[in-house]
């Protein structure tokens, strides 16, 4: 069972964190967030509205480092982006289940992470103590079962915006908990089921002219540009140039260079996440 909950945190976390990168794309924000210190200083006050009318709100900010421990800290900004980003993730069964562990609670797992990572924990052991937190947090019965896919959601947000130098950690256990012949699949999977997520109803139109094998090689070749070292600008501008030639044409192509940019966002999250700094830069 444990093992069971591990693929699903990782799958789930990696699924986030993909999310909150091609999110971030409308954020005025995002470089300047992204681009600070691994230990990014907070404390809140912000709503976020949930589906049923409900909102998640954050929790004022506490101080409960101990004297010895280097508490993370955490901007306003990041904190608002932590619980828009995992509003936007969660499903209504997960919704209830952040309920009864809270914001508090929530935002402490996530920025414990972090502090973990940066102490050089291994990220397998990171997620286990996360699932151990959240069982802390009161949850059982049908909630227990969905902790795992919860708790994934929790650090790959959290990682996304608190620490995204160990984004990478996140994709490497995926990986490696999934049968060899089967992660570029699920590889594949991930990517189309962020994709989807993502794009608005007109963007959707125009991945329908764009079409699923197209969309995915453009992803894979951004991959494998910048791999080769091609600065990001290079390689967004080859990219909206390959969907000019997949045939869009008027209002669609106006709108091609941002549904290009969740492409490459949600290809860089899932095939390359080593370069999931540049999507802020």
């Amino acid at each position: 069972m444990t093992q069971k909950r591990s693929a699903k945190l990782f799958l789930a976390a990696t699924i986030s964190l993909l999310l909150l990168a091609t999110g971030c794309q409308k954020s005025e924000d995002t470089a300047t967030d992204n681009s600070s210190s691994d230990s990014p200083s907070v404390s809140v006050n912000t709503d976020t509205q949930t589906d049923d009318g409900s909102k998640l709100d954050a929790p004022e900010a506490t101080n409960e480092s101990e004297p010895d421990t280097e508490q993370t800290q955490v901007s306003e900004q990041d904190s608002d982006r932590f619980f828009t980003a995992l509003d936007t993730a969660l499903t209504p069964e997960e919704r209830e289940i952040h309920e009864t562990v809270g914001n508090e609670k929530a935002l402490n797992l996530a920025t414990a992470a972090c502090q973990d990572l940066n102490a050089g924990k291994p990220f397998t052991q990171v997620a286990e103590e996360v699932v151990q937190g959240l069982q802390e947090a009161g949850l059982e019965g049908d909630q227990l079962q969905q902790v795992a896919q919860y708790s994934g959601k929790v650090i790959g947000v959290g990682v996304g915006v608190f620490c995204p130098q160990h984004a990478s950690q996140i994709t490497e256990a995926s990986n490696g908990d999934a049968p060899a012949d089967q992660s570029s699949g699920q590889d594949t999977d991930r990517f189309f089921a962020a994709l989807d997520t993502a794009l608005t109803d007109d963007e959707k139109v125009i991945h329908q002219t764009v079409g699923d094998q197209k969309a995915l090689d453009l992803a894979n070749s951004a991959c494998q540009e910048l791999d080769q070292g091609k600065p990001f600008a290079q390689v967004a501008e080859e990219v909206v140039g390959g969907l000019q030639s997949a045939g869009l044409e008027g209002d669609e192509l106006q709108q091609a260079a941002q549904y290009s940019g969740k492409v490459v966002g949600a290809g860089i999250a899932v095939f390359c996440p080593q370069h999931l700094d540049q999507l802020q830069g």
